[in-house]
C-alpha cells in the first residue's frame, strides 16, 4: 500500500522522474501477492488499483495479468469430441453495455452485458483440430472461468442516465455485484469535465474536484461512463 501512495503522490505532484521508479516497484510489491492472486480467487483491491494503473502506463500487460476476468476456452470438433483443444485465454478487463433509446442504463442491460460473458454454454463453430489436422465443424466450450474481485463496465455512447437505487445490486445466477463507484462526463468535446459518485461507508459521495458532497440514490444520474462494480 505504501509504494501505491507513494505513486499516486508522485503522479498528483506531477513529479515525473520518480514516477516510473514507484510505478516499478508498485509492481514488484503486486506480484509478491502470489497467495491472494491465485488463479480464479482475487479478494483485494489491488486488482482494482492494477486496472485503474493500465491506463496510465505502458505495462498493461503486467496490469492485465493482475486484473483477469478470462473465459478457459476449447474447441472439440464433431469427429473427434473426445479431445478438447484449448484456445487461447479470452482476457476481460471491462464489459461494454449499451443503453437503450432514451439513453437509460437498466438493470436488465448490465445483467444481459454480465450474463453473456459468463455464459458457459457451448456454441458451435469452425476451428482448427489437430487430430484432423483440417479446420473442422465443432463446439467451442467454455469450461472454466477467473474471477476478479471488481469488474467495470463501459457505457458505450459516454452518456448514459440511472438512479442509483435500480442498478445498486444486480444478481444473476450465483453472482452478486454491488455498485462501488460510478464515473461521469459532464460537458462535450475539450470543455468536458470528469468527475465520481462513490460508496463509502454505506453512503453514497459525488467528488468534484475539492468540492466533496452526499448524494441521494434515487436522484437520475445522467453522463454516466463508468460503473464499477465488487463481486460479493
Amino acid at each position: 500500500m505504501k509504494s501505491l501512495f507513494t505513486l499516486l503522490s508522485c503522479m498528483r505532484n506531477k513529479n515525473i522522474d520518480n514516477v516510473d521508479k514507484e510505478l516499478s516497484e508498485f509492481y514488484q510489491n503486486l506480484s509478491r501477492s502470489t497467495d491472494e492472486f491465485a488463479d480464479g480467487c482475487q479478494r483485494d483491491v489491488k486488482s482494482l488499483f492494477a486496472f485503474i494503473l493500465s491506463t496510465l502506463d505502458d505495462n498493461k500487460d503486467r496490469a492485465a495479468d493482475a486484473f483477469i476476468w478470462k473465459k478457459k476456452k476449447s474447441f472439440s470438433c464433431f469427429k473427434h469430441s473426445q479431445y478438447k483443444i484449448p484456445m487461447p485465454d479470452s482476457p476481460y478487463l471491462y464489459l461494454l453495455v449499451k443503453t437503450d433509446y432514451f439513453k437509460k442504463i437498466s438493470y436488465k442491460i448490465i445483467a444481459d452485458a454480465f450474463e453473456e460473458m459468463i455464459m458457459l454454454k457451448p456454441s458451435q463453430m469452425i476451428g482448427e483440430c489437430t487430430f484432423c489436422g483440417n479446420n473442422a465443424k465443432g463446439f467451442e466450450n467454455v469450461h472454466e472461468i477467473v474471477r476478479a474481485k471488481y469488474i467495470a463496465f463501459v457505457v458505450s455512447s459516454a452518456d448514459g442516465a440511472a438512479k442509483i437505487i435500480e442498478i445498486e445490486k444486480i444478481i444473476i445466477k450465483n453472482y452478486t455485484l454491488n455498485l462501488k463507484g460510478i464515473s461521469i462526463v459532464s460537458g462535450v468535446s475539450r470543455a468536458s469535465h470528469t468527475f465520481a459518485i462513490c460508496k463509502e461507508s454505506n453512503a453514497w459521495f459525488t467528488f468534484n474536484d475539492t468540492l466533496i458532497s452526499t448524494f441521494e440514490t434515487n436522484k437520475d444520474i445522467k453522463g454516466i461512463y463508468m460503473l464499477f462494480y465488487e463481486l460479493e
